[in-house]
């Protein structure tokens, strides 16, 4: 008789109903995991654009110092519309305006908010422009420190958030919690995240 041995016939493999079990698992697993990880991914971005905005406005301060000139800070949006996605530096010279940092694209999905919940691009004594495909918003910082911002005792607000999520509550959705703010002192451009 041809018998084969106990330890080879253990060793033959795993069946196909096993197989299909353990690829069903992996699957009911990563569909439960993907939207947690994308919304995670996202608020990490929104996080990281609230702190380029404020690094940015708080290098604008410094800066103007340094250089002994005034700086201006653009915040950049497509001219058909929209939310505000980038922004840049310009160092005013005898010559005119010169660009002081390269154009900075906040994080893909994330954008300030173009309406009343950011309250500094409401302000009517903002510079403002166009610049091939983009228009902008500006104010300036002085060599001492002090913006040409109109003067309050509150803060200046940029709401900074997924372009989602901005778009969801500006259509009348609940108030997005995901939403972080770029609070800016109008007088010496001081600046302060709040945010979950």
């Amino acid at each position: 008789m041809n018998r084969i041995p106990v330890s080879r016939r253990n060793s033959r493999g795993f069946s196909l109903i096993e197989l299909l079990a353990v690829i069903t698992v992996m699957a009911v697993v990563s569909t439960l995991i993907t939207p947690s990880f994308s919304s995670m991914l996202l608020s990490v971005k929104v996080r990281q654009a609230s702190g380029q905005i404020a690094s940015l406005i708080e290098r604008a301060r410094l800066e103007a110092g340094t250089h002994n000139r005034p700086i201006e800070l653009r915040f950049y949006r497509e001219a058909n519309g929209g939310h505000y996605t980038g922004m840049q530096l310009f160092i005013l010279r005898d010559a005119g305006m010169v660009a002081h940092t390269p154009f900075i694209r906040l994080p893909e999905g994330t954008a300030i908010a173009n309406d009343t919940r950011s309250s500094l691009l409401q302000e009517p004594g903002l510079g403002a422009g166009t610049t091939g495909a983009w228009t902008y918003r500006s104010f300036e910082v002085a060599s001492d420190g002090e913006t040409n911002l109109p003067r309050r005792e509150l803060s200046l607000c940029l709401a900074v958030g997924s372009v989602q999520e901005i778009n969801a509550s500006a259509n009348g959705a609940k108030d997005a919690p995901g939403l972080f703010a770029v609070l800016i002192d109008p007088v010496v451009a001081s600046t302060r995240v709040v945010g979950r």
